[in-house]
């Protein structure tokens, strides 16, 4: 046993040698599958609840298949809420179907302290599940217990389009929600543009406690906020106005950041990009308090330089004021487009994509869109980068760190074949949750971390 474990620390100090030397191998398909019926189901948010398994939240336009469980009853909106609980082999627990004869378009589940969990999206319905609709669309946030059954639910807004698109539980017990408005009545108040950043917070039952709108003469799109380590919150999307509450603006849209403390005072702002369009699709603080940022660009000036053609995959990493430290472009010559990021385990960060590039940095294209998850250093270098689906169109939303050092990805799926399996509809959108492999072993640990040094 003393001269097994003596190899072993011998590989191992090998293996420090050798450090990032050579690339690291992408890490195994422990499962994947399809969810939903015969129309377009598509997943946005996933999250590793406290028992191992997933939550995930998107929006389905089917009533067969996985949709509807047993009393549940076709609404007739051409989008629903719909929540799937799985256990951690894929297997659904439980399943909630929610909405009204209209839209209903979720984006975003946590799970909360109860145990339970709460959604955010928008719904542009009056009935059913639905009540209180103040006109057109409006942010509509639903609780949910820990069996999936509705707590309570409520809609804000004003009588013209709102829509969420972020929120994260704050620490008095309350939520911090992010989104866009047009409204200008209603819970809105502030807003002077075709389309603001509108901000809410409340306590824990989605009573007000402040709002404000973040304003520019053109559109701003929110992507996401997140909680400060100072206790305030940093707002990320894009912008087209150079006026207002937007200063900068590098032409066409910019990537937007505006960080406000903990009362909703702006304390600074920045527009990031260049001459073409520009979005920041996620971002996240470091322990030194610095940021880092993805997004999608098609510029080549300004702050951008590296573009390989089309939209890149677009990585910035920022000081604790916004500025710019480094940036990468990544992709081939077609669109690569972010929309989600995590923390590795090498001490970089994994990004959530989809391409339908062939070339440059993406190797292995496997037919119109593909899921392209990209693994860096700390400072932006791929360690790794790997495509996945099958012949027809995969879209990646969202990617989530697994307590085994993995990771899962949701999406959607319109493949039939190559990783792909079990899809409901012919050529229509299913969920589509794909669980990389954690590390399961001395052997494949040390070659995640550290490469393969023996070959």
């Amino acid at each position: 046993m003393k001269n097994f474990f003596f190899v072993y620390f011998l590989i191992f100090l090998h293996c420090i040698n050798c450090g990032y030397a050579q690339t690291l191998t992408p890490p195994s398909i422990q499962w994947e599958r399809c969810y939903g019926g015969t129309e377009d189901d598509i997943a946005y948010s996933i999250k590793q609840t406290v028992d191992g398994g997933f939550i995930v939240a998107g929006n389905a336009a089917s009533s067969d298949g996985d949709i509807l469980k047993p009393g549940d009853v076709q609404h007739g909106g051409d989008y629903d809420y719909w929540i799937t609980k799985l256990d951690p082999a894929s297997n659904i627990q439980w399943k909630q179907h929610l909405g009204g004869t209209d839209n209903d378009a979720a984006r975003v589940v946590l799970q909360t302290v109860d145990g339970g969990y709460i959604v955010g999206g928008s719904s542009e319905s009056y009935d059913l599940d639905v009540y209180g609709n103040h006109g057109n669309h409006d942010y509509w946030i639903v609780k949910l217990s820990a069996s999936g059954t509705v707590e309570w639910s409520k809609c804000l807004g004003g009588t013209s389009f709102d829509f969420c698109r972020d929120l994260k539980a704050t620490p008095d017990g309350g939520y911090i929600i992010f989104g866009n408005s047009q409204s200008n009545d209603g819970d809105v108040s502030g807003n002077q543009g075709y389309s603001d950043y509108w901000l809410v917070k409340t306590d824990g039952s989605e009573n007000i406690q402040w709002q404000k709108s973040f304003v520019g003469s053109g559109s701003e799109l929110a992507s996401k906020i997140i909680l400060t380590a100072d206790g305030g919150f940093l707002m990320a999307g894009l912008s087209e106005s150079n006026d207002g509450d937007v200063s900068g603006n590098h032409g066409d849209y910019d990537g937007l950041l505006i960080k406000i403390n903990a009362g909703g005072d702006i304390e600074w702002q920045k527009c990031l990009g260049g001459g073409n369009y520009d979005e920041i699709t996620d971002v996240i603080q470091l322990d030194d308090g610095s940021f880092l940022l993805t997004g999608t660009t098609a510029s080549n000036d300004g702050d951008v330089s590296g573009n390989h053609g089309g939209s890149d995959v677009w990585i910035v990493k920022t000081d604790i004021s916004g500025n710019i430290l480094w940036q990468h472009s990544y992709g081939g010559s077609e669109t690569d487009s972010p929309f989600s990021m995590a923390h590795n385990y090498e001490g970089g960060w994994l990004i959530g994509s989809y391409t339908n590039s062939g070339d440059g940095d993406v190797t292995d294209s496997l037919g119109d869109f593909d899921y392209w998850i990209l693994n860096t250093d700390s400072t932006g270098n791929i360690l790794w980068q790997k495509s996945y689906g099958g012949s027809s169109k995969d879209v990646c939303y969202s990617v989530v760190n697994t307590a085994d050092e993995g990771f899962a990805l949701a999406g959607y799926s319109e493949s039939y074949d190559g990783m792909v399996t079990g899809n409901h509809g012919h050529s229509r959108k299913d969920y589509w949750i794909v669980r990389l492999a954690g590390l399961v072993g001395i052997e494949e640990t040390l070659t995640r971390r550290y490469g393969s040094c023996f070959s």
